[in-house]
């Protein structure tokens, strides 16, 4: 595999990051081409999901046996595999902390892979941090929890500092103070194998500070909010896979369609507009799509909307 910068060979359509990759000592180039006839071990496409299909004809045209893996949001390993017939591939969903080496990576690996690709991922993810293999239906899951993650921790590392200048702590102080010690929390949780929830206890006391602190925190539903935020970037994601929009059955669902109750709306098809309710059927190849979807993932109660009207054709119960 890489030993030294010169054995890394990258492509851009930009001269400036090409002239910057080549100050680092890797071979930058504008070919695509190039790059791919000279990877021995694996190509890695970075790109944008739009332009997924003009890279894979380059690598294709290129030949070769090389690993490929893609880092491409929402483009399945079935897209893949189709644009790259015979080749193996792999669907990796990183993240940002990667920056620092510190990355949290879930990765899937195509029908066509063997057990040294598998070694291959873990080697290159795992240099920069951690890296898990998920069943491809999972990673929409991975990208709510860390590959988004990181912007929702910068978030309370904002509002921990906040409170700090508030009190008296000059900024640059109240950041690192805060920063430190979501690191330090973070470690703990995964030093000791404890559940986050015995951790917090272990810091309360009894009529104390901190416990004061935390339930001024569930007063503005943070868990709440950390959960739901994770769960739309969650939809968002599957959006780019099946080509559909999912959203869970809440109160707040069962709320705006009155006289249902929240088991039967759980099984009834309905087109909402305003105030107007009537049934509407899927498609069924879109409800068989869904039904595979959500029995391997083991998810139960969703509604279901098309893309391309916002309108609540139906949900599925499995």
């Amino acid at each position: 595999m890489v030993s030294t910068p010169e054995s890394i060979a990258c492509s851009d359509v930009f001269e400036m990051a090409v002239t910057d990759a080549s100050k680092k000592g890797y071979h930058a180039t504008k070919s695509n081409q190039e790059v791919c006839q000279r990877s021995k071990d694996a190509i890695i496409l970075a790109v944008k999901p739009n332009i997924i299909p003009d890279i894979c004809a380059d690598v294709m045209n290129a030949g070769g046996s090389a690993l490929i893996i893609s880092v491409a949001a929402g483009v399945t390993l079935e897209t893949l595999e189709k644009n790259l017939p015979g080749r193996r591939v792999v669907r990796v969903m990183p993240n940002t902390a990667c920056l620092v080496g510190e990355a949290a990576s879930g990765y899937a690996m195509g029908s066509l892979c063997n057990a040294d690709d598998n070694k291959i991922v873990q080697l290159i993810f795992g240099s920069c941090g951690l890296a898990r293999e998920f069943k491809e239906v999972l990673l929409n899951a991975v990208t709510g929890v860390s590959g988004s993650g990181p912007a929702y921790v910068f978030q309370f590392i904002e509002a921990l500092a906040d409170g700090g200048v508030r009190a008296g702590l000059p900024r640059e102080d109240a950041v690192l103070l805060a920063a430190q010690t979501l690191k330090g929390a973070a470690e703990m949780v995964l030093v000791t194998g404890m559940h986050p929830g015995q951790l917090k206890d272990m810091v309360c006391s009894p009529g104390g500070t901190t416990i004061t602190g935390v339930d001024e925190l569930e007063k503005g539903y943070v868990r709440r909010q950390g959960e739901r935020a994770t769960w739309l970037t969650l939809t968002l994601d599957l959006q780019f896979d099946l080509g559909l929009t999912i959203q869970r059955i809440t109160d707040d669902c069962h709320a705006s369609c009155q006289g249902c109750d929240s088991t039967q709306y759980a099984a009834r098809r309905h087109y909402r507009r305003g105030n107007h309710h009537e049934i509407q059927p899927l498609k069924k190849h879109d409800v068989i799509r869904l039904q595979n979807y959500y029995s391997q993932c083991e998810r139960k109660s969703y509604l279901l909307f098309m893309n391309d009207s916002r309108t609540l054709k139906t949900a599925v119960t499995l």
